[in-house]
């Protein structure tokens, strides 16, 4: 079994580019390019600096030998945007991941990784009636992105979300998957979102295991997201392994770690799972 690395790991402290190189340097093969490092400039509607920053993360590629297996989409107010009762919010989304399916085409990445759309619900409609309103939503905005991603031929994965919300289970992703029903549309699978939900992973690899297009590894105290490395939190690796083992997954795992505002502290982090690395894959 492989693992990668998400470049999560050097923000805020550091850069993509040092991410890349570092991971590199620390024998990674794959990566996933983490959308924190553009935050800031979504934030203040400057694609003008997103559009720089994604160029400036192409080149560095270039001078690499790794594998970009993942990128992770825009998430946030976006998620909120991609099911608003507004046309002109709705397009916004749209715009923002056709961005980022372009740049998973520029980096010769397989994989975009989204969240759920998201609206809190009103006091006038029921709560089961906004789940099925939010179901409905979800399966209309990724009907028509899955088709622009098969187009490019790239692939979509669902996160589980943290949050408890429309989102939180496979089983609601594996629901806009079915209706959906596009080959190109499958589920990211977050091991510390599900801990900390309480949620039994390897029963969820066993079922949900058919449309599985990407992981985030990391861990925690099963009661904050706090995006630790494997073996610094509670969950039971051993068995984790051996489930993802179990139903024959075959694409590397990715490390979904938190960095820190000090850079050192950034790559100590980043050698720390290089030597986890090497410790998961021995897991039998």
């Amino acid at each position: 079994m492989e693992f990668g690395v998400a470049t999560m790991v050097y923000y805020p402290g550091s850069t993509p580019r040092r991410a890349i190189l570092d991971s590199q340097s620390f024998g990674f093969r794959y990566l996933e390019i983490s959308y924190e490092h553009f935050i800031k400039y979504i934030e203040n509607n400057d694609l003008m600096r997103v559009k720089e920053l994604q160029k400036s993360i192409v080149e560095v590629l270039e001078t690499t030998q790794l594998k970009v297996l993942q990128v992770h989409a825009p998430y946030g107010k976006v998620n909120y945007y991609m099911v608003a009762d507004d046309v002109g919010l709705r397009k916004y989304a749209t715009t923002l991941m056709e961005m980022w399916i372009e740049f998973c085409r520029e980096v010769d990445c397989r994989t975009l990784v989204t969240h759920t759309g998201w609206a809190p619900p009103r006091v006038t409609v029921p709560y089961h009636k906004h789940i099925e309103i939010m179901l409905r939503k979800n399966i209309e905005f990724y009907r028509e992105l899955s088709k622009v991603a098969k187009d490019k031929g790239v692939e979509i994965a669902i996160e589980n979300r943290l949050e408890r919300v429309f989102g939180i289970t496979p089983k609601d992703i594996a629901a806009i998957v079915s209706e959906v029903g596009s080959e190109v549309l499958g589920l990211c699978l977050d091991v510390g979102h599900a801990h900390i939900n309480k949620l039994p992973i390897p029963e969820i690899l066993q079922r949900y295991g058919s449309i599985l297009k990407a992981t985030h590894i990391h861990d925690n105290n099963g009661e904050v997201d706090q995006h630790l490395p494997p073996y610094m939190g509670s969950i039971d690796w051993k068995t984790i392994i051996k489930a993802f083992k179990n139903i024959n997954y075959s694409r590397p795992l990715i490390f979904e770690v938190a960095g820190d505002r000090v850079e050192e502290i950034c790559r100590n982090r980043l050698y720390l799972l290089s030597k986890i690395r090497d410790i998961l894959a021995e897991e039998t």
